[in-house]
């Protein structure tokens, strides 16, 4: 088989959803003539780790994991809390006074130092390790082509990298665009940092044989950006693995069960927001339109504040957070609920990933989003129901009548209805299209 490197900061047992679209064009590439090899980070760099993610990669591709240089914030942090510790009079020290100027002019020092620190992102320090290692495995292994996905953008520049010194061909995918992600991260940055980061992005743009983007709206605004790109980019969704799902999507039927069940995976961060279900579902219990011991609302992952919201507005008993699920696990709750919640507020040219895991399990979709690839993408699902910012009576509208529907056993979605989008969707199919692209 030809051979293929993938450079991916993510990758199984990460939990991370990004480690998903990696392993499964790993898991699909030999069907297609390509021998995957993996060049990633140790597991001991990932929070959290799911070892049955490696389950489904069929006869294990050659995956090399590598360590990262200490970031050098780290190590001055890690060296003065050493010599806070051995020099006990020190805290003790009166604090020198500093004037407000004197202040500022610090505090916009360890601003452009954070920013650097963190340019393209917080992995910058796997950079000379993956191109080392990267290399040598070019060489080894006789490798054809370079594949680097991200988030985070440092797999770019690893990717550009490896294409200087190798001249193989290179295929940059982007589950997120790069500087305009940027703009939405707490990080500190400066001008130089972002002029810097813009520099790179177009690099990455210049140098990749080909660009592929995870959304039709992300190619578009790339198109606008940089309209060189045109001849050399295209579109692979996420998609879904059926085998995840019991082999084929699975008949969304009402479940022999008294509760009316709506479930939420994954993160809820920057502009995503669930305060608008939490308000409008507290006025349709306290109203009597939905029985409260009939209903019940699961949020699955990091969800700030949902807790904290549920309790103000008299929902504790209705609304369960759980932090981290199994992904086996998580699956299974999808298939046992009856509506699945989905919040894209604030990302137009993205589709939350989850969206395709929804797709598979075949259940109605509540998806709360504005213009953009979410809603292009929800539009032709027959099960998915949209809501707009704030359109709070549509959403208690379609609450009741949900409920209405699930009481009499009626709220599923034909599964004759979405076998079309079902077999475009699939892993095996997407990854065809990356193997087009290589061939």
């Amino acid at each position: 088989m030809r051979k293929i490197l993938i450079v991916s900061y993510h990758f199984p047992p990460d939990v991370s959803v990004g480690g998903m679209r990696p392993a499964k064009f790993a898991k699909y590439l030999p069907q297609f003539g390509w021998e995957p090899i993996i060049l990633t980070v140790e597991e001991r760099y990932h929070p959290l780790t799911d070892q049955s993610k490696l389950k489904d990669l069929g006869p294990v591709p050659r995956v090399y994991r590598t360590r990262m240089l200490p970031q050098p914030g780290h190590l001055y942090l890690a060296l003065k809390t050493r010599v806070w510790k051995a020099t006990p009079g020190l805290a003790s020290t009166p604090a020198m006074t500093s004037s407000s100027s004197h202040r500022g002019v610090l505090s916009s020092i360890r601003r452009a130092l954070v920013s650097l620190e963190c340019l393209p992102d917080d992995k910058q320090m796997w950079i000379p390790a993956a191109v080392a290692i990267g290399a040598k495995i070019v060489r080894d292994h006789n490798v054809e082509a370079l594949l680097t996905t991200g988030p985070p953008m440092s797999c770019h520049v690893i990717g550009w990298l490896l294409k200087a010194v190798t001249g193989r061909r290179w295929i940059a995918d982007f589950r997120d665009p790069w500087v305009l992600h940027r703009e939405g991260s707490v990080v500190p940055s400066t001008a130089f940092s972002r002029a810097a980061e813009a520099w790179l992005e177009q690099k990455t743009m210049l140098h990749a044989d080909s660009v592929v983007f995870t959304t039709d709206r992300m190619q578009a605004y790339a198109h606008q950006r940089y309209p060189f790109l045109t001849s050399k980019t295209a579109v692979i969704l996420n998609g879904y693995d059926p085998s995840d799902f019991n082999g084929r999507p699975i008949d969304g039927c009402r479940s022999d069960r008294d509760i009316f069940t709506l479930t939420h995976t994954g993160t809820i961060y920057q502009k995503r927001s669930a305060e608008l279900l939490l308000r409008c579902l507290s006025d349709l219990i306290h109203a009597g339109k939905i029985p409260r011991a009939r209903v019940r609302v699961n949020f699955v992952g990091f969800t700030p504040t949902v807790r904290e919201r549920a309790t103000q507005l008299d929902l504790a008993d209705v609304v369960t957070v759980i932090d981290f699920m199994k992904y086996e696990e998580c699956v299974d709750l999808l298939h046992r609920s009856d509506v699945l919640l989905l919040f894209a507020q604030g990302q137009p040219l993205q589709i939350p990933t989850k969206l395709y895991d929804y797709i598979a399990v075949g259940k109605p979709i509540l998806v709360f989003a504005e213009d953009g690839a979410t809603v292009d993408l929800a539009s032709r699902l027959p099960g998915a129901t949209v809501v707009g910012p704030e359109n709070g009576e549509r959403l208690e509208s379609m609450l009741e009548e949900m409920y209405t529907h699930f009481r009499r056993g009626v709220l599923a979605v034909k599964e004759s209805t979405t076998n079309g989008i079902h077999r475009e969707l699939t892993k095996v199919e997407l990854t065809r299209k990356l193997a087009d692209l290589l061939n």
